[in-house]
């Protein structure tokens, strides 16, 4: 039996955000894997979402290390997250997360499971 510890959930404003990343050059590399930078800001603005409901439902990561956590696609387009340590990507397999955008905002939501 799967139960569920925890859930967090965040929405970005897609215009704010790009405004953001368009001031800040380190907001991209402080929050977003290298393989994450070259993405279209409704994406970007999707992952940062993903990575702030993963905090807040219990992740043991700190927003300084956001860029070492990144989202992959499974072979039917669902998403999950993995984290680099050291030259291994490493699926955090206790989380799920479902992602949604607008052209205006951006919202994920994370499951964590015991």
């Amino acid at each position: 039996m799967v139960a569920l510890e925890a859930i967090g959930i965040d929405i970005v404003d897609i215009p704010r955000f790009e405004a953001l990343i368009s001031e800040s050059r380190s907001f991209l590399t402080r929050y977003f894997h290298a393989e994450e930078q070259l993405l279209n800001s409704t994406s970007l603005a999707a992952r940062f979402a993903s990575k702030e409901a993963l905090f807040k439902a219990g992740a043991s990561i700190y927003p300084n290390i956001f860029n070492q956590v990144l989202i992959n696609f499974d072979s039917y387009g669902r998403p999950y997250f993995v984290i680099q340590k050291g030259l291994e990507l490493v699926r955090l397999g206790n989380f799920l997360v479902s992602i949604s955008h607008s052209k205006l905002t951006a919202v994920a939501i994370v499951v964590k499971l015991i």
